[in-house]
């Protein structure tokens, strides 16, 4: 979510450039398409992710309740430490059998807590 107030900005900025690739010739357009696929293949993954270096609770957490939940999840089940034939993140803690139970029965609105893992 750190992207998302450039989600605008970025689209109108391609919608520009698109609009300015309609006045090239078509090899240019090819070209330009060409340059931006392989800047697009070598640039490198953002390293703001996760700073692996923070403690997952600290004393301010404790006092105001308000916790850093990525930094808690994220060695679990973030995409980028997927690997196959990995373990669904919190199957041991009967979680995945309470979301299967809450389909089944049919109930539109539930009230629970860690709702993002039911």
């Amino acid at each position: 979510m750190s992207g998302r107030f450039f989600t605008a900005s970025l689209l109108v900025s391609v919608l520009l450039l698109i609009r300015l690739l309609r006045g090239l010739p078509p090899r240019g357009q090819t070209a330009a398409l060409a340059v931006t696929v392989i800047l697009g293949l070598c640039a490198a993954p953002p390293n703001f992710i996760l700073p692996t270096d923070q403690p997952r609770f600290t004393e301010r957490d404790l006092v105001t309740g308000i916790n850093d939940e990525r930094a808690f999840y994220y060695p679990i089940s973030g995409l980028m430490n997927y690997r196959p034939g990995k373990q669904i993140p919190f199957s041991g803690e009967g979680w995945v059998e309470h979301g299967y139970a809450l389909r089944e029965s049919g109930k539109a609105v539930v009230v629970e807590k860690n709702v993002g893992f039911i």
